[in-house]
């Protein structure tokens, strides 16, 4: 690669940080300044003895073996950074640390703007249109889940750059996504199951060893996890997701208030109704899509709905599907790609 071509490549990653940096902080100001963690972000109490004193010991399962991204809160919050302004937060609770809560919100924005830097890259080297992939960054970046779920102080953003992350090099068929999934183990459980139903789906498709191998080492991974949950990480909080007795009883007997499931399930996926809109589209005009991507969303939509019943998640589902969305939005570019052409030729 010559001198002129490493400059260029430099100048527009600089840029496509410093625009998606420039567009997005407006809504981490905002979530910083009017979130209330007691209104649908309960989780991020349950991770603060990891945020402030990093204790494993007194922080329950299944939070305290989230440690990646907890551990970027901790560091940052003994760095002592800190924006000091009045928040809806400060108000309501006087007793706990604003520097904690900016931190934790703080990591998780960087979080979710590496997450789309890391998309465009994705896209981009497969679309070969840097503005079709810059699109699909503001496409995450508006998503509900962006908004409702990783501009929040739990612990999500970390798992969607991981996933992010690990489809990147999955992709590229890299050996990367090996250490990738093991600090899945560590950080979202449910990244071991999207990837070894991914790998699944492809295997189907396309009798690669790499598939094989990936459905192989998400299926060791997520054996660890499960093992490090019942004896090093252990708690009685939650313990009946680790029983196969408890799935088989709720998904038999299911607690669900399917009114509110559907209705919430329904708004919070928006990105999967964009890219089924471009399917439909596609095939109403008698355009050629791809299967693959589209059984691997609904098999993944279908793996979710199924695991939040017998995990009794209640209308979570969408927030956990939203883990998926660097994927998602791929597959809305690949499809969108064609409809593009079309249009500027016409």
């Amino acid at each position: 690669m010559s001198t002129s071509s490493i400059r260029s490549t430099l100048f527009q990653n600089a840029a496509v940080l410093f625009v998606l940096l420039m567009l997005s902080y407006p809504l981490f100001y905002f979530s910083y300044k009017y979130t209330l963690p007691d209104m649908g972000g309960a989780d991020y109490f349950h991770y603060l003895h990891l945020y402030e004193n990093w204790d494993v010991e007194h922080t329950e399962a299944p939070f305290n073996m989230r440690i990646v991204g907890s551990y970027g809160t901790h560091l940052f919050n003994k760095a002592g950074l800190h924006y000091d302004t009045e928040t809806v937060f400060a108000t309501a609770h006087p007793e706990l640390s604003p520097q904690t809560f900016f931190n934790a919100l703080f990591f998780n924005y960087l979080c979710v703007l590496v997450s789309a830097f890391v998309m465009f890259h994705t896209a981009k080297a497969r679309l070969n249109s840097s503005l079709l992939a810059f699109i699909g960054s503001l496409v995450f970046l508006l998503g509900f889940g962006t908004v409702f779920f990783l501009l929040k102080p739990a612990n999500d953003a970390c798992g969607v750059l991981l996933i992010a992350a690990g489809f990147h090099y999955y992709l590229k068929k890299s050996a990367w996504v090996y250490p990738i999934l093991l600090l899945c183990v560590f950080q979202r459980e449910y990244a071991l199951m999207v990837f070894g139903m991914l790998a699944a789906v492809d295997y189907f498709f396309e009798r690669h060893r790499f598939f094989a191998a990936v459905l192989l080492a998400s299926i060791a991974s997520f054996g660890l996890y499960y093992i490090l949950r019942k004896t090093i990480f252990y708690s009685p909080l939650h313990d009946g997701q680790t029983k196969p007795g408890f799935f088989l009883q709720s998904l038999l007997h299911p607690e669900v208030a399917w009114g509110p499931f559907i209705k919430q399930l329904a708004l919070s996926c928006n990105l999967l109704w964009l890219y089924a809109a471009v399917v439909v589209y596609k095939m109403w005009n008698g355009i050629a899509f791809n299967k693959r991507f589209l059984t691997i969303v609904l098999v993944l939509f279908v793996q979710v709905i199924f695991m939040s019943i017998a995990a009794g998640f209640g209308n979570n589902t969408g927030r956990i599907f939203y883990f998926i969305a660097p994927m998602v939005v791929y597959f809305l570019l690949m499809e969108s790609k064609s409809i593009v052409i079309s249009s500027v030729q016409n």
